[in-house]
């Protein structure tokens, strides 16, 4: 029998994020890559990510064996879908075509999966379509992560992109509160955008884009310091000298704001029927206590504590950074509907 997993990465521009069942507490780490390991969200340096992996496994005593990797939205393309109904043998064969027009390569050389969406429509006559959330990545990306995890002392047996791992952290939460709003609003603050996905049940329903992230809020750190941009992240995790009130910095929370309200009226009109109840905020910037406040005031939404997606329970203090590692690491028989 396979061994379940129990242990999840999310390797991003800066940092490795890792989730880990001990006992019934999902343990949380964020640690700081080397410099020049990664160019964006690529690996620069496989050997030296591989030997960055053993000493980590030893530091933060990892268990070996079976690991799941969350891929960034840059290297995993990944899009709702609705078909005819079909076998699985024409699915598998007509789903690269769904991909030609985001493909830069050749179809043979991706790997195509989906996950078939539950029906929101009444029960009643045999359907003659099915929703699916679909993803596609490039075959030699998969074969170079398995290799780099396996030289490092991980067995990667799960891949997948970081809208599925959001997908099931809110499967993992309906299915311990079934009667709670079905709709999930996910900011997730990085370091070169702003990412918003609304997702219901099991299926993306929207998503955005937006150009404005932590990098913005260094440069503002820096200018109003007169500082590097590379002392601008310390100085702003310390408030140096209460740098995180200045105008500069103000003005970056603002902008990032109204351009999420912009996605969240546009769903709300979309669906005149949702239920949306508040806004999770992940990544680095969901810890910088007043960009946090200014999206509460701007959006009229408050933010909820994502703890309250896993009913065991996180290790405290970077539920909000290490979300997608999270929603990698949930135990398939917690997920509703597996």
């Amino acid at each position: 029998m396979e061994r379940k997993i129990r242990l999840a990465f999310d390797v991003g521009s800066s940092a490795m994020k890792v989730a880990l069942w001990r006992g019934k507490t999902l343990e949380l780490h964020e640690v700081p890559l080397p410099e020049n390991l990664m160019d964006g969200d690529t690996i620069t340096m496989p050997h030296a990510f591989s030997g960055f992996l053993k000493a980590k496994r030893k530091e933060l005593r990892l268990p070996g064996g079976p690991a799941a990797l969350v891929l960034p939205r840059s290297r995993c393309l990944c899009r709702m879908v609705t078909l005819p109904r079909m076998t699985i043998e024409h699915l598998e064969l007509n789903l690269p075509y769904e991909f030609n027009d985001f493909m830069h390569d050749d179809p043979s050389k991706y790997y195509c999966d989906y996950a078939v969406c539950r029906r929101q429509e009444p029960a009643g006559e045999e359907p003659q379509e099915m929703t699916l959330m679909t993803a596609a990545v490039e075959r030699q990306l998969v074969q170079d992560a398995i290799r780099m995890f396996a030289d490092g002392g991980f067995s990667l047996r799960k891949i997948l992109p970081q809208e599925m791992a959001l997908i099931q952290l809110v499967q993992t939460r309906q299915a311990a509160h079934p009667d709670d709003s079905r709709e999930f609003c996910f900011i997730d603050l990085g370091q070169q955008s702003t990412m918003i996905s609304l997702i219901q049940d099991d299926r993306l329903q929207a998503e955005r884009q937006v150009p404005v992230g932590c990098r913005d809020l260094d440069e503002a750190v820096g200018e109003a310091l007169h500082i590097d941009a590379r002392l601008a992240d310390s100085y702003k995790r310390a408030n140096q000298e209460d740098v995180l009130h200045h105008p500069l910095c103000c003005g970056v929370y603002d902008r990032i704001a109204v351009e999420t309200l912009k996605v969240i009226n546009f769903y709300r009109y979309t669906y005149r029927q949702n239920q949306l109840q508040g806004v999770y905020l992940i990544g680095g910037g969901a810890n910088v206590q007043i960009l946090r406040e200014t999206l509460a005031e701007r959006i009229d939404l408050p933010v909820l504590p994502v703890t309250d997606l896993v009913p065991a329970g996180f290790s405290p203090g970077l539920e909000s950074s290490c979300a997608y590692a999270a929603g990698a690491a949930v135990r398939m028989e917690e997920v509703s509907g597996r």
